[in-house]
């Protein structure tokens, strides 16, 4: 395991040389990778999430519900153009949230249980062994 540590080290650090070396011949400027056709792009113009869900978001519209606001552009060269998409999460809203109401409303009417005796906690804890006994069939 040693060997192959040292060997990736060892690889990683001639590449790192390799490069340096072809790079220092030439000069190294910085410009934007991908402008879309705009003549001054912005990070407000980048690629979100939910650009890149889209199409799957679209087919599953009548289950996410996904809301959207938008404001297409106008004319030739347009000032200003919005596009907005917000989805509920539907798996918190429609079932998580509603079940942990349902088992915190439960240990609410459970609450007189608890007294605070140590000796209590045991006896409730060797009833339930006992259930358990008695209902997988141990003491049949």
């Amino acid at each position: 395991m040693m060997v192959l540590a040292a060997g990736g080290l060892a690889a990683f650090a001639g590449l790192f040389f390799l490069r340096r070396r072809l790079l220092a011949s030439r000069k190294v400027t910085s410009s934007v990778t991908w402008d879309c056709g705009y003549t001054a792009p912005k990070a407000r113009m980048q690629y979100t999430a939910s650009s890149f869900v889209q199409p799957i978001v679209d087919e599953g519209a009548w289950i996410l519900q996904t809301h959207r606001t938008a404001k297409p552009p106008q004319g030739y060269f347009p000032k200003e153009a919005e596009l907005a998409t917000y989805t509920d999460d539907t798996f918190t809203e429609k079932l998580f949230r509603p079940l942990f109401a349902g088992v915190a409303w439960l240990f609410g009417k459970l609450q007189w249980m608890q007294h605070g005796r140590i000796s209590l906690y045991i006896l409730y804890i060797a009833i339930a062994l006992l259930a358990l006994l008695f209902w997988y069939g141990g003491l049949r």
